[in-house]
């Protein structure tokens, strides 16, 4: 393991990938860099690996690898398709963004989501056509088996290259299912390392919103006047009221009228409060509807209380029951979690974002699940930033990224000149950035520091 600062203009790519490509020719094995966002994947995709070409012969094959969600799944794009729309704004919205996405489907090879251009409320559509672990029926879909799942199909080029670039967020979770998403590899470069504890803290915690149990009990078409059809609108109602309360009780304890984003960690103390037992009746009775729901999905005949021909695929009735039950009893289990029994080792919190409601926990290190999940499945690690360092020292990185104490350490000086070519502005009276003068002011700012 290899822990390397190297600031900027130093040329970190080259340094790792030149290595790697003639490692992987030499070797015949693969490799796996993982960068923190999509952007830094695509940099690399479009400036960095094409210059191999030039330095590496014969040059490495090289994939993209992104997150299930930046894929569009046919078999729930089929769905949305099928699901009626009105004549409000919200539904006027649906019915472009449908279009929108039938000419992008004869055009796009990838499905990849960065050629859509999302803009406003089309994140929230996104959110319901775009590949989910809890809404796959993996070999069972149609689109599985013939690599028409564009999901799938980015697998499958990863798997044939040498060098994958993916990011935090999929390596981690590739970690945490053994290796189903990122077939076996011996050595990883983690760039922006100093970024990996973040991600990881999200990756390893969970988050719950009033919109991600809607989205669940939108996909199970019950039939109406059945034990199932009654379950689920309990499971609305009850949420509703939890969400509800939540933000009620945020906003009363933090003496906020009109909240719109704030967090408040659940102590020991709160908990015991007489102003949380609304909280927690409205957690227990969620939790119970989303288990009776499930239960009732689990039955053998649970199809039969579907609309199988509103399905993407009618003769999966049976399919589709038993995952969204799992999706129900995950979302139970996660409400539980938080809001009545936290784990030991993990932090829980209540957050208004965008004046809604939200469930959170997070594991308070996440240095152990690294070492065990990430750096022990392969050779070897090379962990690279910018900013890695702490008064010159590695030893804070080095404990919580969990590198241990063997890890070797390599610090590169930065040939850029920081004073003759940066500016730091501290400036004030910016209004807050959900505020609608927040662009307006901050546009008008930046064009005074740059003209």
């Amino acid at each position: 393991r290899l822990l390397v600062e190297a600031g900027t203009g130093v040329g970190k790519s080259l340094a790792y990938l030149i290595p790697l490509a003639l490692w992987t020719a030499r070797t015949k094995q693969r490799a796996v860099v993982a960068t923190h966002t999509v952007n830094l994947q695509e940099q690399l995709a479009d400036r960095d690996l094409p210059r191999l070409d030039s330095i590496v012969d014969p040059p490495p094959a090289t994939a993209i690898l992104k997150g299930r969600s930046h894929y569009i799944s046919l078999r729930r794009w089929m769905r949305f398709l099928a699901q009626p729309d009105g004549s409000t704004a919200a539904d006027l919205d649906a019915i472009r963004f449908k279009l929108k996405v039938l000419v992008w489907l004869t055009e796009t090879e990838s499905g990849d989501r960065a050629e859509l251009h999302l803009i406003g409320d089309e994140e929230g559509f996104w959110r319901r056509i775009a590949s989910d672990r809890e809404d796959c029926l993996g070999a069972a879909c149609v689109n599985w088996p013939s690599r028409r799942c564009f999901m799938v199909a980015a697998r499958q080029r990863a798997a044939e290259a040498d060098i994958v670039v993916t990011n935090h967020s999929l390596l981690l979770a590739d970690s945490e299912r053994q290796g189903q998403v990122i077939t076996p590899f011996s050595v990883l470069v983690v760039d922006e390392a100093h970024q990996l504890e973040a991600a990881a803290t999200e990756q390893l915690g969970t988050t719950v919103r009033a919109f991600d149990i809607a989205m669940v009990l939108d996909r199970i078409p019950a039939r109406a006047d059945t034990a199932l059809a009654a379950a689920l609108a309990r499971c609305r109602e009850a949420s509703q009221r939890l969400f509800g309360d939540v933000k009620g009780f945020v906003t009363g304890e933090l003496g906020l009228d009109h909240a719109s984003n704030t967090r408040l960690g659940l102590t020991d103390t709160l908990r015991a409060g007489h102003a949380y037992q609304t909280v927690a009746r409205a957690a227990r009775v969620a939790a119970g509807a989303l288990g009776e729901a499930a239960a009732l999905l689990e039955q053998p005949d649970a199809s039969e209380s579907l609309q199988t021909e509103l399905l993407p695929e009618e003769g999966r009735g049976e399919d589709e029951a038993t995952m969204q039950a799992f999706a129900l009893r995950d979302l139970r289990d996660s409400v539980e979690r938080i809001a009545l029994a936290p784990r030991e080792d993990y932090v829980c919190w209540l957050e208004l974002r965008a004046e809604q409601a939200e469930l959170h926990e997070a594991p308070v290190s996440v240095a152990e699940p690294l070492r065990r999940l990430v750096y022990d499945r392969c050779d070897s690690t090379v962990l690279t930033s910018a900013t890695l360092t702490v008064a010159g020292s590695f030893d804070f990185m080095r404990a919580r990224l969990g590198a241990g104490e063997s890890a070797e350490e390599l610090a590169l000086p930065s040939p850029f000149d920081y004073l003759s070519n940066a500016l730091c502005v501290l400036a004030s009276g910016v209004p807050a950035y959900d505020d609608p003068e927040h662009d307006v002011v901050v546009a008008e700012l930046v064009a005074q520091l740059a003209f």
